[in-house]
């Protein structure tokens, strides 16, 4: 079952695939979804996407929610700035 329940859930994550797009979403519109169903591709295309300014509460909630929907399987590499070179 799609996180996407919502018709413009899907059309906002159609439209950021399709395109490349900024997407700037009030509280409460149901960013978790979009973002979680976002991080999904890079798994199944095996490419690289950046999720820039996270706070640790909403890299967790993050985690959790990948981690729920793809059993587990999948998780994020989270770099920082005090991540060696080396671990990059």
């Amino acid at each position: 079952m799609s996180l996407l329940r919502l018709p413009f859930q899907r059309e906002i994550f159609a439209e950021l695939v399709d395109e490349d797009g900024l997407l700037v979403l009030a509280k409460g519109l149901g960013l978790l979804p979009i973002l979680v169903s976002l991080l999904q591709l890079p798994i199944e295309r095996k490419t690289l996407m950046l999720l820039l300014n996270v706070s640790n509460a909403e890299e967790q909630e993050l985690r959790l929610a990948l981690s729920q929907l793809t059993g587990g399987q999948a998780t994020l590499r989270i770099l920082k700035n005090d991540t060696f070179a080396e671990e990059r």
